[in-house]
């Protein structure tokens, strides 16, 4: 018995096994004795409560017509069946909604570690995608490079896989931080990414005490414990 539901299983069919045993009587001195041996997403509990509503309705069926009841009862099953699925769609399609929405909501922070930026094209795209994703930040040329990011999740995401195609003799995400929000004063960099001596990198970081020198120092890979508060 095949029933299909293209939204929550993608086009793949879903099977359910009943097993059907006919006595010697059937129809008139007994009813048919039916058995599912898998129905989606049931737990073995769930599985024989609804086992015995099947066979309840059988018998119930046969007690009134005394007659041949299999199709009654497929009928009912591919209905429990559409109705489950149902159940379990609208459940995904819930889940989705949350997770999607949650994502649109979320931030995020990234450092990445080169083993250098010198390059003219380079330098330029690296300022350009900053500005396009509307995501803030700096960046240090030279021997090492680093770059920073923060904003929203999406847009930083796709700003490091841009990142990450260019051609580089060492390149690593050092770090990346999910953030439940992210205000303006919460950010370390007010600015689309731009070119900073190491010193003007380093300073926006000290300004923000522990967290921003913490975020500073796992991105860099560099000791930075002489900053405080």
């Amino acid at each position: 018995m095949r029933t299909s539901n293209a939204a929550f299983f993608e086009e793949k069919d879903v099977m359910t096994t009943l097993c059907v045993l006919l006595p010697m009587g059937y129809p008139s001195v007994e009813p048919p004795m039916l058995s599912l041996r898998s129905f989606p997403s049931l737990q073995r509990c769930e599985m024989e409560d609804r086992e015995e509503k099947l066979r309840k309705f059988v018998q119930e069926t046969w007690t009134e017509t005394r007659d041949a009841v299999l199709f009654e009862s497929i009928n009912y099953l591919l209905s429990e069946l559409e109705q489950k699925l149902d159940q379990l769609q609208r459940l995904e399609v819930g889940r989705m909604s949350t997770k999607e929405s949650i994502q649109k909501e979320r931030f995020a922070r990234a450092f990445c570690l080169s083993h250098h930026i010198m390059g003219s094209a380079k330098r330029k795209a690296i300022e350009d995608w900053s500005r396009h994703a509307s995501i803030t930040g700096g960046a240090k040329y030279g021997y090492p490079g680093y770059i920073y990011v923060e904003g929203e999740y999406n847009a930083v995401e796709s700003y490091i896989t841009r990142l990450k195609a260019l051609t580089w003799k060492a390149f690593s995400v050092t770090l990346f931080e999910t953030l439940p929000c992210l205000s303006d004063e919460g950010r370390i960099f007010k600015f689309p990414v731009q070119e900073l001596t190491p010193s003007d990198f380093v300073q926006p970081f000290r300004r923000f005490g522990k967290n921003g020198v913490r975020v500073l120092a796992e991105g860099s890979k560099r000791d930075f414990k002489d900053v405080r508060d």
